[in-house]
């Protein structure tokens, strides 16, 4: 069946569903956004690089992340113009926007590792690099709050993972991190490993190797985004920013997350995966760096879960319906013993690798 992408970028626009609840106190909620919302999400343009003559083959998605979340939090997923309370083990796609607004949520990247979102932390998902299927491959995008970051093992050369927070890029390959926001400054935390920190410009460019800096286990590195297009140095201002970090930040439950090594138990893809049967979005604002290709795939999926949205629907029902589903919340970082710290390397401060 050939599409052009145009008319699919059209018909994406009358993609969601709105669907019935799950039991009482579990039960997600689902309502359609009202026009301030579907403002604030691009959810079906038509990316510029694409020709009405490109087809678009319908191809299953590959789920960024899984959500994980503690037992009292309670997570606003949108995916377009469509909302609703986060679900245990729920596949995350393209596009799809978080905000907790209480507890905590994780992004569950199997077998790799995972990240923790805060109460009142905001972010948006996107692709990034051409990982294979199982692969990690995703670009957070932090709106609001805080985020923690734990990989437990080396990404291979067609993986990334990158947090953006207002233009200042924290990406690694290997690491324990966190990115926050400190009134409207970005802060990036190492707790573990190293992190490549760099501004949106410099990965647009490509000059990664000569205008970013790399963040050792035991050093932060806090920026004003405002000050980002008025320097003409920014690698400069970014050394100059580099700190030690106080025993006071060494003892925040995200630092003991990022250094303490994950039970591999805790890692494993979940066996019952919760798939919300609305199709994914469009968001032009997150297909910096994704060349044609990949953009045609995103396209694809939702092309594929329009086609399939009758069987999602139906699998979802009796996801919600069924008396069997196990849920397993993810306990707290507050409840983290401070006894169980192990001491980090000391700050190393560097510029790019050679």
């Amino acid at each position: 069946m050939k599409k052009s992408i145009t008319f699919l970028a059209l018909t994406a626009s009358l993609a969601g569903i709105s669907f019935f609840g799950w039991g009482c106190s579990k039960q997600p909620t689902v309502q359609t956004q009202q026009p301030l919302v579907q403002q604030q999400v691009a959810a079906t343009s038509t990316p510029s690089t694409a020709t009405s003559t490109d087809e678009v083959v319908p191809v299953k998605p590959q789920p960024l992340a899984y959500l994980l979340m503690t037992k009292d939090a309670k997570i606003t997923v949108t995916r377009g113009i469509e909302q609703m309370q986060g679900v245990p083990n729920m596949e995350l796609y393209y596009a799809d926007q978080l905000q907790v607004v209480s507890g905590e949520a994780r992004l569950l990247y199997p077998d790799a590792g995972m990240s923790v979102l805060e109460q009142g932390t905001q972010v948006a998902l996107g692709p990034n690099g051409e990982p294979k299927e199982g692969g990690v491959g995703i670009k957070i995008l932090l709106k609001a709050g805080k985020i923690w970051t734990r990989l437990e093992r080396l990404l291979g050369p067609d993986e990334a993972l990158s947090v953006d927070a207002s233009n200042v890029v924290a990406t690694v390959r290997g690491t324990g991190f966190g990115v926050q926001y400190v009134g409207k400054e970005v802060d990036v935390t190492v707790a573990d490993h190293q992190v490549e920190v760099m501004t949106q410009a410099t990965l647009n460019t490509g000059k990664v190797a000569t205008e970013s800096v790399l963040l050792a286990a035991g050093s932060g590195l806090r920026l004003d985004p405002t000050t980002i297009d008025k320097m003409t140095d920014m690698k400069a201002l970014m050394l100059k920013n580099i700190r030690s970090l106080s025993a006071t930040e060494r003892k925040q439950p995200g630092y003991i997350f990022g250094i303490n090594k994950i039970d591999p138990i805790e890692l494993k893809r979940p066996d019952n995966p919760f798939v919300w049967s609305v199709p994914v979005a469009w968001d032009e604002n997150l297909n910096t760096g994704l060349s044609p290709e990949q953009m045609k795939r995103w396209l694809g999926s939702i092309m594929w879960m329009q086609e399939k949205q009758p069987e999602l629907l139906q699998a979802e029902q009796l996801y919600m319906a069924s008396s069997s589903t196990i849920i397993k919340f993810q306990p707290p970082l507050r409840s983290i013993n401070l006894l169980e710290v192990t001491p980090t390397t000391t700050p190393r401060v560097k510029g790019p690798s050679a």
